[in-house]
């Protein structure tokens, strides 16, 4: 090989060593200034509640963080039905030892996606309820001591004697909106009353008047579907076995607040009023 040859040969080997050092040297830098631009972009809040609601939730929990917590404490106190978790699957025991168990599904799809949180422990009667948040909308399920199910719209507010007891669901869109009666019947509870409204009415919970009344009510319209807001007075009554809904005369203009005031403070998740407009 003569010399010149020689010389190209080790100009082109030079050459490409030096854009080979380049190109690294420039993916370095790059590397370098995406890391210092992740530094500085502000990390955005860990919440599953929307913005508008945050002023609802405590500081730096969301609402399933919250409903978590509640589950951890719960399942370490004692009582009937036991309750315990295994990653993704609940299990209620009854004292008789009748075993339910609910699974969660996270990418099962729309119609199927489903988790359950135990939320609340009752006694008298010995009860669980558990809350089902669904891929649209929500629901409870509350679990008697004897293994029955029973799925309800909203959470149940027992009667003074502990006999009966109400649900109120107040929903515009994806839950179930309206009213239920529950009576017990042995060991369990039966529904009386399934109340859904023809026209537009959400209704709130202002509480029980001794163990045959329940004071509500409700956001509607003057004509039903049309005309001006206003906040109508309701009460729903026992009328021998059955339990009936009524209306009364008193009102105000405007919708009625729209609270959860009925909820422990650990499932509350909106705040505000309806949209007037």
């Amino acid at each position: 090989m003569n010399t010149n040859r020689k010389v190209a040969i080790g100009l082109v080997i030079l050459l490409l060593s030096t854009a080979v050092l380049l190109l690294m040297f420039a993916e370095l830098k790059s590397q370098s200034n995406w890391r210092d631009l992740t530094t500085r972009m502000p990390v955005p809040p860990e919440t599953d509640v929307p913005m508008s609601e945050e002023s609802d939730v405590p500081p730096d929990e969301s609402f399933f963080a919250r409903l978590e917590k509640n589950e951890d404490d719960l399942i370490k106190k004692p009582g009937d039905p036991k309750v315990s978790r295994d990653g993704r699957s609940l299990t209620i025991k009854t004292s008789s030892g009748k075993i339910t168990e609910l699974k969660d599904c996270l990418d099962c799809g729309p119609e199927k996606d489903i988790e359950h949180y135990l939320v609340t422990r009752f006694s008298k009667p010995d009860a669980v309820l558990i809350y089902r948040q669904l891929y649209e909308g929500d629901d409870y399920v509350l679990i008697t001591n004897d293994g029955t199910l029973h799925q309800i719209p909203s959470y149940p507010v027992f009667s003074p004697d502990r006999k009966s007891f109400v649900v109120v669901s107040a929903s515009e869109a994806f839950n179930w909106n309206g009213l239920e009666m529950w009576d017990a019947k042995g060991s369990s509870f039966e529904r009386k009353l399934r109340y859904e409204p023809k026209v537009y009415e959400i209704y709130r919970f202002l509480g029980w008047d001794g163990n045959e009344r329940v004071r509500l009510e409700y956001s509607g319209y003057t004509d039903g579907e049309s005309g001006s807001p206003l906040c109508r007075a309701a009460e729903i009554h026992r009328e021998g076995h059955q339990w009936k809904v009524h209306s009364l005369k008193e009102t105000r203009e405007g919708f009625c607040p729209f609270t959860e005031e009925w909820f422990p403070e650990y499932l509350r998740r909106y705040i505000g009023e309806p949209d007037e407009g």
